[in-house]
């Protein structure tokens, strides 16, 4: 009986920590990476706001970028002074643009 309460107790404890482990990985979020950069063209997204939109980290945008201003109006992102934009780009990706801005990584 003391056996099979161990055993039992093991593998609930083995179930919960997978489950722990198994959430953390699948929550993406963005990490600023400390660089300002941009890249020319390749956008799939913006939303207004100085930081990126969490809803737009997702699995399949993982390990994609967003560039971010506080101060830049060019008449894109619905006229926004502070806005970001989501490219098709990694960092590894050679930064090509004009204007460079806060770069965080779906992570």
């Amino acid at each position: 009986m003391k056996k099979d309460r161990l055993y039992y107790c093991s593998i609930l404890a083995a179930s919960i920590v997978c489950l722990s482990v198994t959430g953390l990985e699948s929550r993406a979020e963005w990490k600023s990476t400390g660089i300002r950069a941009d890249w020319g063209g390749r956008d799939f997204a913006c939303s207004q706001g100085s930081t990126p939109k969490l809803e737009l980290c997702n699995a399949a945008t993982r390990g994609l970028v967003a560039v971010c201003w506080q101060s830049r109006k060019t008449g894109e992102c619905n006229n926004a002074v502070e806005w970001c934009t989501y490219k098709t780009v990694t960092l590894s990706t050679r930064p090509d643009g004009s204007a460079p801005g806060e770069v965080y990584t779906c992570n």
